[in-house]
């Protein structure tokens, strides 16, 4: 699947980012900044063919 729209939100309480995931070869690569410790959220949102889907995840960064 090479055509895709990605985009990553990111944040903590009070903290939101947003970053676009490039084609790179046959995958999709973002780089988010954890600007912090502790908890984070993370939203992978993947459009293609007029359809939208989301993957939800959490990251505890030490």
């Amino acid at each position: 699947m090479t055509d895709a729209k990605v985009a990553v939100d990111y944040g903590m309480p009070a903290m939101n980012y947003k970053t676009s995931a490039m084609l790179h070869g046959i995958r999709y690569q973002a780089v988010v900044d954890f600007s912090m410790s502790g908890p984070w959220a993370i939203t992978v949102k993947i459009t293609r063919a007029g359809k939208a889907q989301a993957v939800k995840l959490n990251v505890d960064v030490k």
